[in-house]
């Protein structure tokens, strides 16, 4: 269902398509603990504010190392 509303709103020639542009997110590191944080979080073994606490902390480290 979710592909199929996808395919809808990109042939509807009234909507603009904005393209993703990710050259400023963090590493494939950052990626990986990130959906490892995710994972534990729909298992029920982190609470939401544990994911984002860790994503904050992360990227700020991250944001820090390429300054």
């Amino acid at each position: 269902p979710l592909a199929k509303q996808v395919v809808q709103w990109e042939n509807n020639k009234k909507v603009k398509i904005v393209p993703w542009d990710f050259t400023c997110f963090p590493s494939q590191n950052f990626k990986n603990k990130f959906g490892a944080a995710l994972l534990q979080y729909v298992q029920g073994q982190k609470t939401w504010s544990d994911v984002k606490n860790e994503v904050v902390k992360d990227w700020k480290s991250e944001a820090a190392a390429t300054a």
